[in-house]
């Protein structure tokens, strides 16, 4: 027999079971990993973004990036410091598509645990800081989650978010590396080094 008590309860918001809902949030979401990305200095692959239709609320936006080191691995203090803001920059990418969906669909609570993003920035972080899950999800939760949501309110990325998730609706889901990078091109939203700190 089950504890309830000791079950892991998971949280999940109403919209996951409204199919227009879920289609808009999916388009913030992809399109927050799409701007973020492109704010780092990055572009769409080939790819392109794309709405999964088959598997509802679920997407697909890769942008190219650097690979990142083992902090131990770099010895020198300025390439480790450059690591670290990279590690950064890839965080709050990897978390931006939440942070965008949770702010479109007026979601306060953060609930990312479970999913393949949050795990990402989790290894990330594990890997580069060479440290143990919990070190990894203390820095996640007091570092990159609030990083990630003042990103998303800057008035110029979240503008950004809008038109690329605007955009991807009114194409039916998909959006060519071309046609979102020349999206991105022209939001207003202005690249910076993957190194530069905010």
């Amino acid at each position: 027999m089950v504890d309830e008590n000791k079950q892991e309860k998971t949280w999940s918001p109403s919209y996951l079971r409204e199919p227009q809902l879920l289609l808009r949030a999916t388009a913030f979401h992809e399109a927050g990993h799409a701007v973020v990305g492109y704010r780092y200095g990055k572009f769409v692959r080939d790819n392109g973004i794309r709405i999964d239709f088959i598997r509802p609320g679920l997407g697909n936006c890769h942008t190219r990036g650097e690979y990142l080191f083992p902090l131990q691995q770099v010895g020198d203090s300025m390439m480790r410091g450059a690591q670290v803001k990279r590690l950064r920059s890839e965080c709050i990418e990897s978390l931006a598509g939440h942070a965008a969906e949770f702010r479109a669909m007026a979601i306060r609570k953060w609930v990312t645990l479970e999913c393949p993003d949050t795990r990402r920035a989790l290894e990330l972080i594990k890997s580069v800081r060479e440290c143990g899950e919990q070190t990894a999800m203390l820095e996640l939760e007091w570092t990159y989650v609030p990083a990630t949501r003042r990103m998303v309110r800057d008035q110029a990325i979240w503008q950004g978010i809008e038109t690329v998730a605007k955009e991807l609706l009114k194409a039916d889901g998909f959006l060519s590396s071309d046609k979102a990078n020349s999206i991105l091109e022209n939001t207003g939203v202005i690249q910076v080094s993957p190194t530069y700190w905010r």
